[in-house]
């Protein structure tokens, strides 16, 4: 089944929002590498767009 998520060019007109996306995209590449579920992929974007994710990031920087 496929998510329903705009793409990158829906949040082109709003600053904020596109970084948040663009920060999406990198923690879910990661977390498909680690092996995580969709549901669990699907959860964590969600929690990016909507700015509550303070201190949830578990992913190895660099």
């Amino acid at each position: 089944m496929a998510c329903g998520h705009k793409g990158r060019e829906f949040y082109a007109n709003d600053p904020e929002k596109l970084a948040r996306y663009d920060m999406a995209m990198r923690h879910i590449e990661a977390a498909r590498e680690e092996g995580q579920s969709s549901e669990e992929i699907h959860a964590m974007f969600n929690r990016i767009m909507s700015g509550n994710t303070a201190g949830k990031c578990k992913h190895k920087k660099g």
